[in-house]
């Protein structure tokens, strides 16, 4: 949408809400003379220091500085990016907002309408008299309350139910198959969906853009999931997302069916959500770390099937900075059985003990292959190394490794070696394609890869010659291990006397609690200097260092641009242009 349609919009959502009204659609507000008050929903606290002025129609909390207007406050309250809180406020307001070409605009509103209305008719079905064999199976599963909570319903065995429904309201019937609810034969336009419990898939936002039909007899499919559609694509979307991604609990769980999300949801375990009957998919994983929660938590069954699916997920996760654990279940068992047996509260006890992602990928390594065999070893090394290679953090890869290292038992620096010869592949083979593969597991180390390789360069060097310290700039030092190791080294030449040796011990006791530093001041104290001139050498390293801050304050003033024309604030992009 240009800049100018977005400040329209704006100012017309401006016009139709108001600040409290938008604030108290989510929790009440207390008047207190010309403002209103309540607890932070953004932090925890005991006394009210959320404000909100009417006059201003802003907010600001004064206990943990979060502020704002009307879009603001839905960005962090969804959390969601700007153009979808514009969205969300839009539709409240009863404001167009266009985002695309009208034509296709014009389709998906149409086909969203179409979807709200196909969810009621099936709600309704299901609570009449057509409703009873789905009422039944509700009941035997337990789920009876989960219908309204996630507005389940029921398609009657009819093939034209609700194509009949729809052309009684005067709506093109072509539209049912656009939307996924009808198939055309050669008998014409048919229901898509008969005799089946129906499960309306949200998006994000907590529209209807699909449906999952749960079987009521032995036919098959059992599940059968809406065709694609402008609006439905199973690999993009989760079941339970738009209620997951409001819960106050700080992480995601991901089951594998549709019922251990509802049965979760009944028994009060919050935050789960579910693919749609396919493998988990890398744009699932992106809409799991768009919403700023910390963990994410996997639970499979714990037979060859579930494990697989669960080593493929850990996969795909390797490189985001969540994290990530793991929770396998007995075989034949699922969350919803779990609950139904035992209750939420057994439930939460597996989440809480979930076992980190790097252990549950060894775990499932070192189960098909036998580590105290050659080839077995040499196989896992493989393996190790090629998740190893998907991590982008370089700090925490190099934890990973030496971790892996000891489980595997050989040493760090020959996983490591393993691991540096497979980035050099992936580089020579980047280079012969003009490019590495977005997909490829070795990926080129990425800045902040470089970043701390130089700091760490530059801490060597110091090691290997103390009178370099005088030379070395702390606050370039952002990675959080190498600058604890400088803060060891100044403590340590602080307790050193005139001629004394090198209090190595002072050191490693700065940094024990963190046995991957502990392992790389080892290595670094045994190897021999690498560089003539180390004066020269940490010199060049701190242009690196240099070079990579000046490249992040462009990039964050380029991203503070692309904002303020995003949100249509010309005196600001004026600003930058100057």
């Amino acid at each position: 949408m240009p800049a100018d349609d977005w400040t329209w919009a704006k100012v017309r959502i401006k016009e139709a809400l108001s600040m409290v009204s938008v604030v108290e659609a989510y929790f009440p507000l207390r008047r207190s003379g010309r403002t209103f008050s309540a607890l932070c929903p953004f932090h925890k606290e005991k006394t009210p220091s959320f404000i909100v002025f009417p006059e201003s129609d802003t907010f600001r909390c004064f206990g943990c500085g979060k502020g704002g207007d009307i879009f603001t406050f839905v960005q962090e309250m969804e959390r969601v990016s700007f153009p979808e809180a514009m969205e969300i406020l839009a539709r409240r307001a009863g404001v167009p907002l266009q985002k695309g070409p009208a034509r296709d605009q014009g389709l998906k509103s149409k086909l969203l309408s179409l979807l709200e209305a196909a969810q009621d008719f099936y709600a309704r079905t299901l609570e009449g008299p057509q409703g009873g064999p789905a009422r039944d199976y509700l009941a035997r599963r337990g789920l009876t309350d989960a219908a309204p909570l996630f507005g389940l319903g029921y398609a009657p065995p009819s093939w034209t139910a609700l194509v009949e429904r729809v052309s009684s309201l005067g709506v093109d019937t072509n539209l049912l198959v656009k939307a996924g609810l009808a198939k055309k034969g050669d008998l014409g336009i048919h229901d898509y969906f008969r005799n089946r419990l129906m499960i309306p898939i949200r998006d994000a936002l907590g529209r209807v853009v699909g449906f999952g039909g749960r079987v009521l007899d032995d036919s098959e499919p059992k599940y059968l999931n809406s065709p694609e559609t402008p609006l439905f694509s199973k690999g993009k979307l989760l079941f339970g997302l738009s209620r997951a991604r409001r819960s106050k609990v700080d992480r995601f769980v991901v089951v594998e069916g549709y019922t251990d999300v509802m049965a979760a949801a009944l028994a009060g375990v919050e935050g789960v959500v579910a693919g749609l009957g396919t493998s988990f998919t890398p744009d699932q994983a992106r809409l799991l770390e768009r919403y700023g929660k910390k963990q994410v938590v996997l639970v499979f069954d714990g037979d060859q099937a579930g494990r697989k699916a669960a080593e493929r997920a850990l996969d795909i996760f390797a490189s985001s900075s969540l994290d990530v654990r793991v929770v396998l279940l007995g075989e034949g068992r699922d969350p919803a059985d779990l609950v139904r047996d035992q209750g939420g509260a057994a439930l939460e006890a597996l989440l809480d003990a979930a076992q980190p992602a790097f252990d549950a990928k060894l775990e499932l390594v070192f189960g098909r292959n036998d580590k105290e065999d050659t080839a077995g070893a040499a196989q896992a090394a493989r393996e190790i190394v090629e998740y190893l290679g998907k991590v982008q953090d370089p700090v925490r890869r190099e934890k990973l490794l030496i971790h892996g290292a000891s489980k595997l038992g050989v040493s760090p620096r020959a996983l490591g070696s393993a691991l540096e010869k497979a980035f050099r592949r992936e580089r020579r083979r980047g280079r012969a394609a003009a490019g590495p593969s977005r997909e490829d597991p070795f990926r080129v180390p990425p800045e902040e890869a470089v970043e701390v390789r130089a700091q760490e360069e530059i801490l060597w060097a110091v090691l290997h010659d103390l009178s370099l310290l005088g030379e070395v700039v702390p606050e370039s030092f952002r990675d959080p291990g190498c600058r604890r190791i400088l803060e060891g080294i100044y403590k340590a030449v602080e307790t050193m006397g005139e001629e004394g040796p090198f209090p190595w011990e002072t050191l490693i006791d700065a940094v024990r609690e963190d046995s991957s530093l502990v392992a790389k001041i080892a290595f670094w104290r045994n190897e021999t200097p690498k560089a003539k001139d180390l004066s020269q050498w940490v010199k060049q390293n701190d242009r690196t260092l240099r070079k990579l801050a000046d490249q992040r304050r462009l990039r964050a003033l380029e991203e503070e641009l692309r904002k303020a024309k995003e949100a249509g604030d010309q005196q600001r992009v004026l600003q930058f242009r100057r």
